[in-house]
């Protein structure tokens, strides 16, 4: 009998481009830092595998919150207790407010149906601290929040608008909404806040009727302006567009479009100018034709990318007054770009994160691809032992399984070797290969 082997690539990676190391960026008015959210542990602290909140600076990169899970995690846990997946933070212009989401999971059965699974936390400048089910999104002033996604059925308002100063709320509509906003913010200084809903966009204020306008296509994202004097939203067409709605006459405005998509719109505090993300090549700098950010004078109508143009921008955000633009990209970098000089620096250099289900099978001497982003950099290891990489680019890699492997239950690591956090640990099953006469 001739035993023979053959080389198998075994694609078990998902469809790259989303960074997954870390998402949510929130900022200041003037870029002073930049809070976001992630699964993976600093250097410098204990590795726990959910999503905690960190702070960037000019200064250092630390961990800014984590919360308790309430029970022995990663042990499975029907109905998790606390709400310790923290993401979505949002930062008030002063950076002395700041609204947080948690996450728990619920397994399934009929008693999730009223099981709360987001739930928002509120630390004020004052030192207080409001909480509440679903999510809440915040005014730049820090006053007036927008509370909308609740699980729960009974009887429980999904919109509302609260006074965080006043403790007053004002409820706004006994349905879930949808098309919530992404990047900017959805509430006004003034306590207005915008909603997409299908072709129409609505905009409810304090106390007051809510009024709806209809948009010139389904809304998949709107935002506001700090002044409550338009929205921006972003169109479920494909590609996507972005369009300005004056929220006093309803009149629109196509403000930018192209057949590579424009997506994620941020508002500066003045309204004057527009963050998005877009694979276009206006400024003939973008010959890969990436997605990159660019800036939108909305007075004068020009475009400014933003980003070197060298790999894909996921997310991105920019600060109040408009001089610092923060974004993350698919080699698992966070990037800052000072708006006056140009000048584009990492805060965090390249952090790999692979993309799949655990644990996965891998067979001794064959090789593996995996997808993910910050891949282009990363150094792999089984069991310690570092592998050989076949082939790499920020969104895959290919490794070889030494025909040597022990089998059993393992252990790869993806590290980023200038990165400050702890490398990746995916748990795998390895084989030997089957036989074949």
């Amino acid at each position: 009998m001739v035993m023979q082997y053959r080389a198998v690539v075994v694609a078990i990676w998902l469809a790259a481009g989303v960074s997954g190391q870390f998402r949510d960026l929130t900022t200041d008015r003037h870029g002073t830092r930049v809070l976001f959210s992630s699964k993976l542990s600093l250097k410098d602290a204990e590795v726990q595998e959910w999503a905690k909140l960190f702070e960037a600076s000019a200064v250092a990169v630390r961990t800014f919150l984590v919360e308790d899970p309430g029970y022995p995690f990663p042990a499975y846990n029907p109905r998790e207790p606390n709400y310790f997946r923290l993401r979505g933070p949002e930062l008030s212009s002063n950076g002395l407010t700041l609204a947080y989401l948690g996450e728990r999971f619920c397994g399934g059965g009929s008693g999730c149906v009223a099981y709360e699974t987001m739930a928002t936390t509120v630390m004020m400048s004052n030192g207080g601290r409001r909480a509440g089910n679903g999510r809440i999104r915040i005014s730049a002033n820090g006053r007036w929040g927008y509370n909308y996604g609740f699980n729960s059925f009974i009887g429980i308002p999904k919109e509302s608008i609260i006074d965080l100063e006043r403790n007053t709320m004002f409820v706004t509509a006994l349905r879930p909404a949808a098309g919530q906003g992404v990047g900017g913010r959805m509430i006004a200084n003034d306590g207005s806040a915008v909603i997409g809903t299908g072709n129409k966009l609505r905009v409810v204020r304090p106390g007051q009727p809510a009024q709806e306008f209809q948009a010139n296509a389904a809304i998949g994202a709107a935002v506001i302006d700090d002044a409550a004097r338009f929205a921006v939203y972003q169109t479920m067409t494909q590609p996507p567009f972005l369009w300005a709605m004056d929220l006093y006459t309803g009149e629109q405005t196509l403000l930018v479009a192209a057949w590579e998509g424009c997506s994620n719109p941020v508002l500066t505090e003045d309204g004057t100018s527009m963050l998005f993300l877009s694979a276009a090549n206006w400024a003939a700098r973008n010959d890969g034709v990436l997605t990159q950010a660019w800036v939108m004078d909305l007075l004068r109508g020009t475009l400014q990318q933003v980003t070197p143009g060298d790999e894909n921008v996921t997310e991105a955000t920019i600060s109040g007054d408009g001089t610092v633009v923060f974004s993350l990209t698919t080699s698992g970098r966070l990037l800052r770009t000072d708006m006056l000089t140009g000048e584009t620096t990492a805060m965090i250099a390249s952090t790999p994160e692979v993309l799949v289900s655990q644990p996965f099978g891998i067979v001794t001497g064959e090789q593996v691809e995996l997808g993910g982003s910050g891949l282009n950099e990363a150094v792999v290891r089984l069991n310690g032992d570092e592998l050989t990489v076949v082939e790499r680019s920020p969104t895959r890699i290919v490794i070889q399984v030494p025909a040597t492997a022990a089998t059993g239950d393992g252990v790869l690591e993806f590290e980023g070797p200038k990165s400050p956090y702890w490398p990746q640990r995916v748990k795998v099953i390895v084989d030997r290969p089957s036989s074949a006469e």
